[in-house]
C-alpha cells in the first residue's frame, strides 16, 4: 500500500512541477509582453507631445504674423522621426502571446498516472489479486475491480 501511495504521490509531484513550469513560462511571456506595450505607449505619448508642440508653435507664430520656414521646426521633425523609428523597432504581435508554444497537460493525466501506478508491472505479485470476472490484476487493497467493478474476493 505504501508503495502504491508513493507512486501516486511521485506522479502527482511530477505533474505539479510540470504545471508550475508552464505557469512560470506564461508569467515570463506576459511580463515581456506588458513591458513592450508599456514602451510603445511611452513612445506614442512622446510623439503626441511633439506633434502638439509643432501645432502650438505654428499657431503662435501665425497669430504673431511672423514668417517662418520649416527650418525652424527641424529639431522637432528629427525628434519625431527618431520616435517613429524606435516604434518600428519594437516588434510586438499581440497574438504572439496567445499563440506561444506551451506544453499541454492532458485533462486525464492524473487519472492515467494513477492507473500506471496501479498497473500490473508496478505492483509486487504479493500485493495483487486477479478479478475472477475479467482477469484484471488489482491491488489487494481495493474492494472492487478497476476494470469491471466486480467485487473482489
Amino acid at each position: 500500500m505504501k508503495k502504491d501511495i508513493d507512486l501516486i504521490v511521485n506522479e502527482l509531484y511530477k505533474t505539479l512541477n510540470q504545471g508550475r513550469d508552464i505557469v512560470m513560462t506564461q508569467v515570463s511571456e506576459m511580463s515581456d509582453y506588458c513591458q513592450q506595450k508599456k514602451e510603445i505607449k511611452k513612445l506614442e505619448d512622446q510623439l503626441e507631445i511633439e506633434f502638439r508642440e509643432i501645432g502650438v508653435l505654428s499657431y503662435e507664430l501665425y497669430k504673431m504674423d511672423v514668417a517662418y520656414s520649416f527650418d525652424d521646426f527641424k529639431r522637432k521633425f528629427k525628434k519625431i522621426s527618431e520616435l517613429q523609428r524606435q516604434l518600428k523597432e519594437i516588434k510586438i504581435d499581440p497574438d504572439n502571446f496567445n499563440k506561444s508554444q506551451r506544453p499541454s497537460i492532458d485533462k486525464n493525466l492524473i487519472e492515467e498516472k494513477m492507473q500506471t501506478a496501479f498497473s500490473d508491472k508496478n505492483l509486487d505479485q504479493e500485493q495483487m489479486t486477479r478479478c475472477k470476472a475479467c482477469g484484471k490484476a488489482n491491488s489487494i487493497y481495493v474492494a472492487y475491480c478497476s476494470s469491471c467493478d466486480e467485487k473482489l474476493e
